[in-house]
């Protein structure tokens, strides 16, 4: 694989360039036929290298699926990606047209070079090579999908109508990053959420707060107290209940975890950068742990009452908040949306009515198991390409793929990615390294082979 690698760079930039033209951007209907046509290119691919392809219609974009069967007693990978991205344009801050990739600087510039084009790329030409040489070492599945940067909006109901199809011994993801170049890592977990809008409704138009203060309750006032008993100055949520089902990390993965977190910047640089003065931490848990293995509440945005220049002696008529929980393994996000409502109607008044409205950006997390075989295949095909160990990171942010595919396949996930952090993913000038596509290649190459050796 690593000769096929080098001797075929040239051509490989040229075909990514074809793939990251496509203006797939699934958050505007103005570029659906750019979808649409990148699909079909895909399909096409797909076809071209000996696997069973087919374009499924979903109520938006089209789901590619591909499959290469060579013995049902090998083990099955199902690999997962997505071809659409975020909108982007030149005026956006782009150095160049965000649609033509350039190389510089070893790195290949286009909207989805790292997010997730070039990643769902890496995957084809490991599998090209596959077909090239006759040497298909397990059963392969690819699905990709054309809505995950508009949150998977059809994505649940294709898995739950195609779980047979989509049945395999484990999931192979490559739409994340590593920490450096030098210290290759595993996404092991990532934080689901539930997010929802609270209102507080007061009188029927705002009164005079001289005439009725005292008499008639605020919606501020109500909201406020609210929002200060979801949770205490060490950020632990006060709901009852709410950390029933969080998963405890033994000592020694909390360790290892540790072991990223001191490659990270410390507590004081965050500060400096950020311009705070103390971070947040819960007792027993160092601040990296609360953005990562821990579960969190935010308010996101509020709402009520006079904005304007000067005073306006009134009691607001309503308030409302946004707010975010964040949520960590074996948390269930609808169980969690009870435990919510239950506790806000115990603690608020009765004076006012509170309405809550929960949006759909709602998932659960998901976490490796770090004793997966699975797993630790994939942290030795890792340790094997950059001769480091390979170390697992917790994610803070949320991958609702990751919990539907959990929900509804049952099957362990690995996050294999290669992207970095200065990759600049949804932000101007986007990039993908040529070192990690490459060694991004080999690994995957390699992994792969890891599994099927082991099954024999």
């Amino acid at each position: 694989m690593k000769d096929y690698i080098n001797q075929n760079q040239v051509s490989f930039l040229k075909e990514l360039s074809e793939f990251l033209a496509f203006k797939s951007i699934s958050a505007d209907s103005v570029f659906k036929k750019e979808c649409l046509d990148c699909a079909n290119y895909l399909f096409n691919f797909f076809q071209s290298i000996s696997m069973d392809s087919k374009l499924i219609e979903t109520k938006g974009n089209p789901v590619l699926y591909a499959e290469k069967i060579i013995d049902e007693n090998l083990p099955t990978v199902l690999i997962y990606g997505h071809y659409d991205v975020q909108p982007a344009f030149k005026e956006d801050g782009w150095d160049s047209d965000p649609f033509e990739m350039i190389v510089k600087n070893q790195k290949v510039y286009a909207r989805g070079a790292a997010d997730d084009k070039g990643q769902v790329f890496m995957h084809m030409k490991v599998l090209e090579y596959m077909f090239k040489n006759d040497s298909w070492p397990l059963n392969i599945k690819i699905f990709l999908e054309g809505e995950e940067e508009i949150g998977s909006t059809n994505l649940e109901d294709f898995i739950i109508d195609n779980k047979s199809m989509l049945d395999s011994d484990f999931i192979l993801i490559s739409d994340t990053s590593i920490i450096s170049n030098h210290q290759p890592s595993i996404t092991a977990g990532v934080r689901g959420m539930t997010s929802m809008e609270i209102t507080v409704k007061g009188p029927k138009v705002d009164v005079h707060s001289g005439v009725y203060g005292g008499m008639m309750d605020n919606p501020i006032n109500v909201l406020s107290h609210i929002i200060a008993k979801v949770k205490d100055s060490d950020g632990k949520i006060l709901i009852p209940g709410f950390y029933n089902d969080v998963l405890d990390y033994t000592e020694s993965e909390r360790n290892e975890f540790n072991q990223v977190f001191s490659k990270m910047p410390s507590d004081d640089q965050v500060c400096s950068e950020f311009q705070v003065k103390k971070l947040l931490s819960e007792p027993n848990f160092s601040a990296y742990e609360g953005a990562s293995i821990r579960p969190t509440f935010d308010v996101v945005g509020i709402t009520g009452g006079y904005q304007g220049e000067g005073m306006k002696t009134i009691i607001p008529n309503q308030a409302s908040a946004k707010f975010t929980f964040r949520l960590v393994a074996n948390q269930d996000p609808d169980k969690v949306q009870s435990q919510i409502v239950s506790y806000i109607k115990s603690i608020a008044p009765d004076t006012l009515d509170i309405e809550f409205d929960f949006t759909e950006n709602s998932g659960a997390a998901y976490a490796t198991n770090l004793n997966s075989p699975y797993y630790l295949f994939a942290a030795r095909a890792m340790e094997e390409s950059f001769g480091v160990k390979c170390l697992p990171v917790m994610c803070g942010g949320s991958i609702p793929v990751a919990s539907m595919i959990k929900s509804h396949l049952n099957k362990e996930t690995i996050f294999l990615g290669f992207g970095l952090e200065e990759d600049n993913i949804h932000s101007p000038n986007e990039s993908f390294g040529l070192f990690n596509m490459n060694i991004g290649m080999q690994t995957i190459f390699n992994y792969l082979n890891l599994v099927a050796r082991q099954s024999k």
